[in-house]
C-alpha cells in the first residue's frame, strides 16, 4: 500500500548546521537527529518548538552535538516526551559528549540552557538498540519497523532504515564512512538496495580525498619535527567520537621503537576522558555464553561446591554444639572448596593433639580496641558532664568563640567552607599572542565524493533528498545522480523549513472520515488488505489534525462533483479553506516542495438516496497456474491444453492479450460452479 512521505526541515540544509528533520511517514512522525550547533543558536529550537508535540519518534545517527545536541533541552525545557531510538555505544559516548560540553561551557559561563539533570532525564527516554536489530513499532506506528545499520564514522554511527508493511523503504544515511578504519569497519550496503526514499547529505560532494598512508605519514612528519624542536603539539578533537580513531593511531606510533617517541609524554585531556577509555574498552569485552558440555561441567563443578560447603558447614555446628572449655578440644583441618570468610586468618597445615591443659586458641587479627576501665563512687558509675553536651551547641559555642577572637585579632575566621561561598562569572575580552603553527589533517572519518556518487549509484534509490553541505556540493551531487539515474530517480534539494513530498504516488491525499461512514462501509478481504467502496461528500471547511486515511484521486474526485451542489452558499472565511484544500488536493502534480496545508477535508457519507450506482471493481490478478491447484483440490479434473486451461473437458478458462480472464464452454453445472471458484480469487466491490 502506497503511503503519505513527507520530509521537513528544521536544521541543516545546504549549510553545515546542525542537523534536524521530521519525517511524516503517513499518520507517523520521526525526528531524524536532533542536533545543535556550537554557538546554541535558538533558531534551530523555535523550528523545532512548533513540532515538537507531533513528534512519535526520535532517530539519532551519531553521538556528537551535531546529531542530539539538543536533545536535552527538548526533554527538558520544550517537554517532548516519546520513544528515542539510538545504538548502545551512541547512548553511552552521547553521554560523554554532553557531560563535556555542559561542564566546559559551566567552567567559563553561566550556562544556564540546560543541566546535567536535563541530560539525564532525556538519555533515560532512549532505547539501546544493536546493530541489525529489527523494532517493529506499535499504535500510530503499525506496519512500521526500524533497523540500525552500521555507519562507519563513528563508534555506534547509524543507517537507520525505515520500512512500512514490507514496502516502502526509506532510508536516512548522513556521515557515513564506506573505508575501514583502525577502530571502526566501514558502512554496511549490502541490505540498503533500491530503496524508495533515500536522505543523505553532500558534505563531502566535491571532496578529494589524500590516501590514509599520506596523511599518516604527514600527522608523524610533523609531531616529530615539533617535538624534536623542543615544541608541544595539541591536537584539537572532539570527545568521543573521532577522538578514538586518533587515540589509536598515536599509540601505536608511540609505541613503534623506530619512532622514538617513547621518551615524550602522550594525554588525554578532557571533562570525561578516563570515562571515554573506559567506555570504549567495554565495546570490544564481551563475555560468551557457556554452551553444551561446557554448560554441564560448570554445573556440576557448582553443584559439588555446594555439597561440599554445605558438609562443613553442618561439621561445624556440630562441633560448636559439643565443645566446652573445660572439654578436650581437637582442631581438625581439613582442605576445603569453599571460600573462607575472614581471608586473613589462614588455617595450619596437619592436626593438633589435645591435652590435659587448656591451650591459647587462635584468635583473628584486629585493630587494638582497649576497653577503658569504668570508674565508681559510692552513687554509682561517675558521670562525664562533656558526654551530654548537645554537639549542636558544643559547635556553635566553639564557632562563636573562635569567630569572637579572630575579629578581635582582625583576621577572618580560618575554617570557612569556600565551597559555601556564593561565585559568579565575568568575562573580559583580552589580546593574547600565540606562537603556533596551524596544521589540518584530515581523519574526519567520511567518504569522499567520488565514492559518495558510487555509492548513490550502487544503491539506485528511486527519489533522493539531499541535505546538510553547502548549495555547490548539493547542486553538484544532484546533476550527477540525474546523469546516471535519468527519469528513473527524483532528486529533491530542500531549502530550510520547507517540505518536501516525497510520495510514491502523484494521486493520493489525505482525508478525515467521519464514524458514521465507518460504520456504513462493507469490506472484502484481499490477501492481507479489506477493501470497500465509499461514497462521500467532502467537507473542506474543518480544521487540520494529524490523523487521516489514503483514498486514491478518482474517487474523491467522482465524490466532489456530485456533492458541488449539496453545499450551502459558504462565507468568506470557509472560501478560503475550501480553496486551500482543493488546491492541496487537486493542485499541480509537478509541485515538488511546498507547506504542509492547514486543510485536512472530511469525507462524510452520501445520503442513500443520492448515492449511484457503480460496475463491481475486480481486485487482483489471480494466475492460471494456481487456479488449477484450486480446481484439482474441488475434485474437478483441469489440464492446460496450449495455454488453455480446460476443466472437466466441458469448460475452457483462457486469459486474453488485454489480461483479462474469460471462461467458454456449455451452460451446465460445472460452468457456474468454476465460475463461482474464480469469482472467489477476486476482492469484488
Amino acid at each position: 500500500m502506497t503511503s503519505i512521505i513527507k520530509l521537513t526541515t528544521l536544521s541543516g540544509v545546504q549549510e553545515e548546521s546542525a542537523l534536524c528533520y521530521l519525517l511524516q511517514v503517513d499518520e507517523y512522525r520521526f525526528l531524524l537527529d536532533c542536533g545543535w550547533d556550537e554557538h546554541f543558536s535558538m533558531d534551530i529550537i523555535d523550528s523545532l518548538r512548533k513540532h515538537v508535540h507531533q513528534i512519535d519518534a526520535v532517530l539519532l545517527s551519531h553521538p556528537d552535538p551535531l546529531h542530539l545536541g539538543a536533545l536535552p533541552y527538548a526533554v527538558g525545557k520544550l517537554g517532548l516526551n516519546c520513544a528515542i531510538y539510538a545504538t548502545i555505544p551512541v547512548y553511552k559516548m552521547g553521554q560523554m559528549f554532553m557531560y563535556d560540553l555542559y561542564q566546559s561551557r559551566h567552567n567559563t559561563e553561566d550556562f544556564t540552557l540546560f543541566t546535567l539533570d536535563d541530560v539525564d532525564a532525556a538519555f533515560d527516554k532512549i532505547q539501546q538498540l544493536k546493530f541489525s536489530q529489527i523494532v517493529n513499532l506499535k499504535g500510530k506506528g503499525h506496519g512500521l519497523s526500524i533497523t540500525p545499520l552500521p555507519a562507519g564514522h563513528m563508534i555506534g554511527g547509524t543507517i537507520w532504515k525505515i520500512v512500512k508493511d514490507g514496502e516502502e523503504e526509506i532510508v536516512y544515511a548522513v556521515d557515513f564512512n564506506h573505508k575501514r578504519e583502525i577502530h571502526l569497519n566501514g558502512c554496511s550496503l549490502e541490505m540498503l538496495s533500491r530503496p524508495s526514499l533515500l536522505i543523505t547529505d553532500s558534505f563531502n560532494a566535491t571532496y578529494v580525498q589524500p590516501r590514509r598512508k599520506q596523511r599518516d605519514e604527514q600527522l608523524l612528519t610533523n609531531v616529530l619535527e615539533t617535538l624534536r624542536g623542543d615544541g608541544n603539539v595539541l591536537i584539537a578533537v572532539d570527545t568521543a567520537g573521532r577522538v578514538l580513531e586518533l587515540a589509536q593511531l598515536l599509540d601505536q606510533i608511540w609505541r613503534t621503537k623506530d619512532a622514538g617517541l617513547g621518551v615524550y609524554s602522550l594525554a588525554l585531556l578532557n571533562n570525561v576522558s578516563y570515562n571515554v577509555v573506559e567506555f570504549s574498552k567495554s565495546q570490544l569485552r564481551k563475555r560468551v555464553k557457556l554452551e553444551g558440555k561446557e554448560l554441564e561441567e560448570y554445573l556440576e563443578k557448582e553443584k559439588l561446591k555446594k555439597e561440599a560447603a554445605k558438609k562443613l558447614e553442618q561439621s561445624k555446628e556440630a562441633d560448636i554444639d559439643s565443645s566446652d572449655e573445660s572439654d578436650v578440644e581437637e582442631d581438625i583441618d581439613q582442605p576445603s572448596a569453599h571460600k573462607t570468610k575472614h581471608d586473613l586468618m589462614m588455617k595450619g597445615e596437619g592436626s593438633r593433639k589435645g591435652s590435659f591443659f587448656k591451650q591459647a586458641k587462635k584468635s583473628y587479627p584486629m585493630f587494638p580496641a582497649p576497653e577503658e576501665r569504668i570508674k565508681w563512687d559510692e552513687y554509682g558509675e561517675i558521670i562525664k558532664p562533656e558526654d551530654f553536651l548537645v554537639p549542636e551547641l558544643q559547635a556553635t559555642e566553639e564557632e562563636k568563640s573562635k569567630l569572637e577572637s579572630g575579629l578581635t585579632n582582625g583576621d577572618e575566621p580560618m575554617d570557612q567552607d569556600l565551597s559555601d561561598v556564593p561565585t559568579k562569572c565575568i568575562s573580559m575580552t583580552e589580546s593574547i599572542e600565540i606562537k603556533a603553527r596551524v596544521t589540518y589533517i584530515d581523519y574526519e572519518g567520511r567518504s569522499d565524493g567520488d565514492s559518495i556518487k558510487k555509492i548513490i549509484n550502487q544503491m539506485k534509490p528511486r527519489q533522493l533528498i539531499i541535505v546538510h553541505g553547502p548549495p555547490e556540493a548539493s547542486q553538484d551531487l544532484a546533476e550527477c545522480c540525474r546523469a546516471f539515474g535519468g527519469k528513473d530517480i527524483k532528486v529533491y534539494m530542500p531549502k530550510l523549513h520547507e517540505t518536501v513530498d516525497a510520495t510514491s504516488e502523484t494521486h493520493i491525499y489525505q482525508v478525515r472520515l467521519k464514524d458514521s461512514l465507518v460504520s456504513s462501509l462493507q469490506f472484502c478481504k484481499a490477501k492481507d488488505a479489506e477493501l470497500a467502496w465509499i461514497d462521500g461528500v467532502l467537507d473542506m471547511r474543518v480544521s487540520k489534525v494529524d490523523t487521516g486515511v489514503i483514498l486514491e484521486e478518482g474517487e474523491l474526485k467522482d465524490d466532489v462533483e456530485d456533492s458541488e451542489m449539496q453545499v450551502d452558499a459558504p462565507s468568506d472565511s470557509s472560501v478560503i479553506a475550501q480553496q486551500k484544500a482543493m488546491k492541496s488536493l487537486f493542485g499541480d502534480d509537478e509541485k515538488e516542495i511546498g507547506e504542509e496545508s492547514e486543510i485536512i477535508p472530511t469525507l462524510e457519507p452520501l445520503p442513500p438516496n443520492e448515492v449511484p450506482g457503480h460496475q463491481s471493481v475486480f481486485m487482483n490478478e489471480p494466475r492460471l497456474s494456481d487456479f488449477k491447484q484450486v480446481l484439482l483440490r474441488e475434485g474437478i479434473q483441469a489440464e492446460f491444453v496450449g495455454g488453455v486451461l480446460v476443466c472437466n473437458n466441458q469448460v475452457a478458462v483462457r486469459r486474453t492479450e488485454t489480461g483479462r480472464i474469460g471462461l467458454e464452454g456449455c451452460l451446465c453445472q460445472d460452468f457456474y460452479r468454476i465460475r463461482d471458484l474464480l469469482y472467489e480469487q477476486y476482492a469484488i466491490v
